[in-house]
């Protein structure tokens, strides 16, 4: 069985609902408390997955100061990095082998990611943007 299918396979058992990209990739939907949900592309090679999760745009100011944060937050994480493109938007990935994905550690690694853009996001979006004091950065609640 290819990679990719395992993968799928793994994410639809603990009841989350992947999306097929194509043969390679595939997108799924984390919950977060912070952003209210996590976007994961996993794209399965051979023997290995890359994953990428879009964490928040370009910041608008003090954005030396936001890369410093994710580059220490680097020394301190496993598994996943921060990063930024070619537009400095913020991302954070991951890569792993197949062995890594099995069991329960696809499901450790993406609670690791959600564990840790929920600890970092907001200290990021107040120090890259103009947050007013008292406004709340917290997703609507769904009733």
């Amino acid at each position: 069985m290819e990679l990719t299918d395992r993968i799928q396979g793994i994410l639809a058992d603990a009841g989350l609902e992947p999306d097929r990209v194509d043969a390679r990739t595939v997108h799924v939907a984390l919950p977060s408390q912070a952003r209210g949900g996590i976007g994961v592309l996993i794209r399965g090679n051979e023997r290995t997955a890359s994953l990428t999760a879009f964490v928040m745009r370009r910041p608008d100011r003090h954005a030396e100061a936001v890369q410093f944060r994710l580059l220490r937050r680097n020394l301190d994480t496993p598994w996943w990095r921060f990063a930024v493109d070619d537009h400095g938007d913020v991302f954070a990935v991951a890569h792993a082998d197949a062995r890594t994905l099995e069991d329960d550690g696809l499901d450790a690694l993406l609670g690791l990611l959600v564990a840790t853009v929920d600890e970092v996001y907001e200290p990021l979006v107040r120090t890259g943007f103009d947050i007013p004091d008292g406004v709340s950065l917290s997703p609507p609640t769904v009733e």
